[in-house]
């Protein structure tokens, strides 16, 4: 039998590069984005290296943040997180395809730090989200102020006021899982930790400062938690060095391929798309974006080579 040895070398050609290629792509990645990002800022084309690839913005875990008539963020007892609790961590635990969660801060009246310390460890270990954006009102209402991932959120709260790593150790403890996504569970863990930062006495005159006055609760007792009301200034403080501020202006007037060259100019993990007040718009993750330019500009390679 004849062996046409060029048939044979050109096939293993065509089927060696797509692996060639792929192996590339992963090991060079950082490279790769690197490279790209340094052009990106200084493009001035209308398309990146004369390649265009869609802008799309992350989808938005926006559950109602009630439980009942309370609000789960604000000063109350932990004796809400009963069976009427379990809709509002069924909204958050259950498997959607979302990346991130709005926080907003308003004036310094809508989270506390215990809350806030919580809730981004359940959103990030649970729920799997990977950004939690922070707003608040400046001189508008919903203006960006910044982004950071849960994980971190938690270990610098945690860091900032070590009470609460102590008081979730002995939540986990007395529950003895974590790691699971049934509501019930979820609701019984939040109630613990809460209910070991809050006493029915006044706080020593040395913890007055880290403790807020709940109200009166059953037989006229004084209700306290050790928290304090957060706003922009004080995250900014709680969160020094994992807070990201890298956002862009998305006018309904400017092109789109500039919208994303500006993104990619940024250095950050995440990029928040604002208006001309700074109202949040919408997230992109920078990375994505730069992986999608590198894998675009390597077909356009290939499809270069083939034409020639």
């Amino acid at each position: 039998m004849n062996i046409d040895w060029k048939l044979v070398v050109d096939v293993v050609k065509e089927l060696a590069w797509p692996a060639i290629a792929a192996f590339a792509l992963y090991y060079l990645r950082p490279q790769l984005i690197d490279l790209i990002g340094q052009l990106a800022r200084r493009a001035t084309k209308v398309s990146i290296l004369d390649i265009s690839v869609e802008l799309a913005t992350l989808p938005e875990l926006n559950p109602t943040w009630s439980v009942g008539d309370n609000d789960p963020r604000r000063l109350s007892s932990s004796q809400i997180f009963d069976s009427s609790s379990f809709s509002l961590f069924t909204e958050i635990v259950k498997p959607v395809q979302s990346d991130y969660v709005i926080v907003d801060l308003r004036s310094g009246d809508a989270w506390l730090t215990s809350r806030l310390f919580i809730f981004s460890l359940i959103l990030g270990e649970v729920a799997g989200l990977r950004a939690i954006v922070f707003l608040e009102k400046g001189n508008v209402r919903r203006r960006f102020l910044g982004v950071s991932t849960p994980s971190n959120v938690r270990r610098a709260l945690g860091k900032r006021y070590p009470w609460f790593e102590d008081a979730f150790a002995r939540a986990v403890s007395a529950h003895s899982q974590f790691m699971v996504a049934q509501p019930w569970q979820v609701s019984g863990l939040v109630k613990q930790f809460i209910d070991n930062i809050q006493k029915n006495s006044a706080p020593s005159v040395s913890e007055s400062n880290s403790y807020l006055k709940i109200g009166t609760g059953t037989g006229n007792e004084e209700n306290w938690e050790q928290t304090r009301w957060i706003d922009g200034e004080q995250l900014e403080r709680d969160l020094a060095g994992v807070l990201e501020y890298a956002w862009v202006d998305e006018s309904p007037d400017t092109p789109r391929h500039l919208v994303s060259e500006a993104i990619l100019r940024r250095n950050a993990s995440f990029v928040a798309l604002v208006d001309s007040d700074r109202r949040f718009v919408g997230l992109v993750d920078r990375y994505t974006l730069l992986s999608k330019m590198a894998l675009e500009r390597d077909r356009t390679a290939r499809r270069d080579r083939g034409a020639s």
